[in-house]
């Protein structure tokens, strides 16, 4: 007890100044130029670090090559794709676009589609826009509206922004119609 007295005597006869805490110093003045660039910092990576990036690279790439044997030689790989109605469609007619593993070639399997009707077709797109499309081939779809076609793929579809089926001529203009009935999107 005689400890604690003795403390608090100690702190209360301490000077006023010593209980306030002082002000921090103001920061200096930089004297930066007004359109000066902002600095790029560059990464460096320890010895160790970069030891162990160029490892993992070096398994990446053998484990991706042998993915790339097994495939058939196709860097597409395996991929899908689901299409859905859109425009005039029935709105239960759906379709899936799978890539198969040599990336060359794929199946569109259609259902709920309706026959396109006398003097029509329906054409499979890959298409980012309008302009910017290319045609896979062209179907047709039985009473049953399930049909299973098989088409050339002349490049990967991911560099397009859609699968598009669309409601086509029969010997008309081989641009888009723009009467398109089913759309998906080739990357998520």
């Amino acid at each position: 007890m005689t400890d604690e007295r003795e403390l608090t005597a100690r702190l209360e006869s301490l000077p006023e100044e010593a209980w306030t805490r002082p002000e921090p110093p103001a920061p200096p003045e930089l004297d930066v130029p007004a359109k000066q660039a902002p600095r790029k910092r560059r990464l460096t990576l320890s010895p160790v670090a970069a030891a162990l990036a160029a490892v993992v690279l070096v398994v990446a790439g053998a484990l991706g090559g042998a993915a790339y044997e097994r495939s058939g030689g196709s860097s597409a790989g395996a991929y899908s794709a689901s299409l859905a109605p859109i425009g005039t469609a029935d709105p239960g007619a759906s379709a899936r676009f799978a890539l198969a593993g040599d990336g060359r070639s794929a199946t569109l399997t259609v259902r709920g589609l309706q026959p396109a009707g006398p003097g029509h077709v329906y054409e499979l797109w890959l298409m980012t826009s309008t302009s910017d499309l290319v045609s896979l081939g062209t179907f047709q779809v039985g009473k049953g509206g399930v049909t299973h076609v098989q088409v050339h793929v002349p490049l990967d579809p991911r560099r397009y922004r859609y699968l598009d089926v669309s409601v086509q001529p029969l010997h008309g203009s081989s641009a888009h119609s723009d009467e398109s009935v089913l759309r998906g999107r080739t990357r998520v």
